[in-house]
């Protein structure tokens, strides 16, 4: 699962990723960055529950790390993408599996491309 979020005003965003199959983090692939820039590394967490036919994700970013104080500006960019690699059932001329790759998200928005992302309002409920 990879999500963006960002700032209309400043044009800058931040990059999150994570694995959703590891329910217990035990090996996780967890990535962020600052726009391109990867040396950037926020504190950030998430939860996975894995279930047979589905997963759920809870995701905590402080806020004050991107930048938002919400008592000042209550909205941010959003995009959520998931991408996926399945079997074609077919094979290369080597023998190998042909992998397929499908990339999703909420919105039909791409990565990277701040103009493609929806809006979040934030409240303090």
């Amino acid at each position: 699962m990879e999500f963006f979020l960002g700032h209309a005003a400043t044009g800058v965003y931040y990059q999150f990723m994570f694995d959703c199959g590891n329910e217990n983090g035990a090996g996780d692939v967890l990535f962020d960055a600052k726009g391109y820039d990867s040396s950037w590394n926020g504190t950030w967490k998430r939860r996975v529950k894995r279930y047979p036919d589905k997963w759920s994700a809870i995701v905590k970013v402080p806020l004050d790390e991107i930048g938002l104080n919400i008592t000042e500006n209550n909205r941010l960019l959003f995009q959520a993408v998931r991408g996926k690699s399945y079997d074609s059932g077919t094979r290369t001329p080597k023998g190998e599996p042909r992998m397929l790759r499908e990339m999703a998200s909420w919105n039909g928005g791409w990565v990277h491309q701040m103009d493609s992302f929806g809006e979040l309002t934030l409240n303090q409920n």
